[in-house]
Order: structure tokens, then sequence, then C-alpha cells
């Protein structure tokens, strides 16, 4: 877990230092969305949120920082939170052909009785 911590931490100062010197940022992923996926899939949500809480201050809120701030609430009981984030990604959302996984988690989220507004 620490060469992963270590790596993520590299790649954020790299990043920050490409767009501190008026370079656009990653083209695909930033280091901080990353950074909320790979901890999100070993269970540290916590850090698996706080990562994905930079990436929407970087001004990078893609569908999948959402995706990932409304899960990692839901995972730490913060049921307010992960109503309201799975609510932004619906908001978001522009319906394609194809409908993700995201969406339709989202969708059965906000379904719930505990979620109406």
């Amino acid at each position: 877990m620490l060469a992963i911590a270590l790596y993520l931490e590299h790649a954020a100062q790299m990043e920050s230092l490409q767009r501190a010197a008026g370079q656009p940022g990653p083209p695909v992923l930033g280091s901080f969305e990353v950074a909320g996926h790979l901890w999100l899939q070993v269970f540290r949500y916590a850090d698996a949120r706080r990562a994905y809480m930079r990436a929407a201050e970087e001004g990078r809120p893609t569908l999948g920082v959402l995706a990932g701030l409304a899960r990692t609430a839901s995972r730490l009981g913060l049921e307010a939170a992960a109503c309201a984030e799975y609510r932004t990604l619906l908001d978001r959302w522009t319906p394609r052909d194809e409908e993700p996984p995201e969406i339709a988690d989202a969708r059965a989220y906000v379904g719930r009785p505990g979620c109406a507004r």
C-alpha cells in the first residue's frame, strides 16, 4: 500500500507542476481521479473520497469522479451526501445509447425510500 501511496503522491505532484506551468492537465484521467479509483478497489473508502474530492476541486468533476464521490459517501455511511452526489451524477449525465453501470446504480440509489426528495 505504501508503494501505491507514494506513486499516487508523485503523480499528483507532477500534474500540479504541469498545471502551474500553464500546461493542460492529463488528457484522460487526472491523478486524483485515478487515486480515487485505486483506493476504492482496495476498500480504503476515506482515502478514495479524499482523492475524489481533490479531483473535483481541481476542476475535473468527470462522471467517474461524481460516481466515486457518491459511492464513497455511501460506503462511509454518509447517506445524505450519497443521495445528493448520486443526484448530481444523474443531473450531469447526458443520455446515450448505452447507459453505464454508474448511472443504473445512481438511479437505484436515489429511488430508495431514504433518498426521497
